[in-house]
């Protein structure tokens, strides 16, 4: 967006090419309203032993002390006004941006792996009942839904599961999923053809204040070893697009951020039978667990949790995702291949 606006960008990313982190496996969800509150227990903390299905946000061990006073203001944030307000401002994000995510693919002529509308799945009346307070934002905010009843949602993704109950669903339409680190590795290529620079295996250590009318960054690159070799460049802004680790890097500047690492989990398989597989997306409003179609592959993604989390998923975690998908779409990939 910067470089067609018409200015001088250099983008640093501190691995060897972009959207390997936190968008190289996405649960794949662009259809606005899907983020919304659809169980009360999407608020509720869970221990790290707790087993349960259902949403929360579960602790990778038990809080520090300095987490408490963070845990305390997120779970008011997740009441009344506040979550209402909260989500109203999401939705407007989710909104703009896929407007302009459709935008720039028709601009540009982008082929990703991409489908139409999602459902958000029932399994019981209770389910039905809490999602109430969702769907009145829904229809506050003008994001268009159908409520659908088991045969109608059945008819739109034939393969769910007999074998799972279901009550009745919530039809998002228009643009439901797309292929995050796809569509990123096609905008690189769009920027750099455009002149906008990249420089990978790159690290910002440090942003320095505006002196002369110029802010600086001081970064280091790959092939320096432990830390030396730092460079320092100027710039006439600085965007920042760290994520969670933006907190370290504008905390020096006098810029407090209030922001925690909270993971998600997902798996990717490939297609087994295309005929047992679902046509676009769902989310089980239960666990909040999503089930995406991504051309050959369904990605499977979920979970809330809070705290340093190891390399790899837990088991109980990646169990968690298995069992939606064997819930709802049983047969439907190959299983015991990489995960991606």
């Amino acid at each position: 967006e910067l470089t067609v606006d018409g200015h001088d960008v250099t983008v640093f990313e501190r691995r060897s090419t972009i959207a390997e982190e936190a968008s190289f496996a996405t649960g794949a969800l662009v259809a606005p309203g899907w983020t919304a509150d659809w169980t009360a227990s999407q608020r509720g903390l869970r221990m790290p032993w707790d087993s349960r299905l259902d949403e929360g946000l579960r602790l990778a061990r038990l809080p520090g002390t300095g987490d408490w006073s963070w845990l305390w203001q997120w779970s008011q944030a997740g009441k009344g006004a506040r979550l209402a307000q909260a989500h109203r401002h999401l939705h407007a994000l989710l909104r703009y941006s896929q407007q302009r995510q459709l935008a720039i693919t028709a601009e540009r002529e982008l082929d990703h792996d991409r489908s139409q509308g999602m459902l958000v799945l029932w399994r019981d009346e209770r389910d039905a009942h809490q999602a109430q307070p969702a769907l009145a934002l829904l229809r506050e905010t003008g994001i268009a839904f159908k409520l659908l009843d088991a045969a109608q949602a059945r008819a739109l993704e034939p393969a769910l599961s007999a074998e799972t109950r279901l009550a009745g669903a919530v039809e998002l339409s228009g643009e439901g999923v797309a292929n995050c680190r796809e569509f990123a590795l096609l905008l690189r290529a769009a920027a750099q053809s455009m002149g906008c620079r990249f420089e990978f295996d790159t690290r910002v250590e440090a942003i320095a204040p505006r002196t002369e009318g110029h802010a600086g960054i001081v970064v280091r690159a790959g092939g320096a070893a432990n830390g030396a070799e730092h460079a320092s460049r100027p710039f006439d802004g600085v965007v920042v697009c760290a994520g969670v680790l933006s907190a370290d890097l504008l905390q020096p500047l006098g810029l407090r951020l209030p922001l925690r690492a909270v993971h998600g989990t997902s798996l990717s398989a490939a297609v087994r039978e295309p005929l047992d597989a679902p046509l676009s997306a769902v989310l089980d409003a239960r666990s909040g667990v999503s089930i995406a179609r991504l051309g050959q592959r369904v990605r499977v993604a979920g979970g809330q949790t809070f705290g340093p989390v190891a390399g790899e998923p837990s088991k109980a975690a990646l169990g968690r995702l298995y069992q939606v998908l064997a819930d709802w779409f049983p047969g439907a990939v190959r299983l015991g291949g990489p995960r991606g």
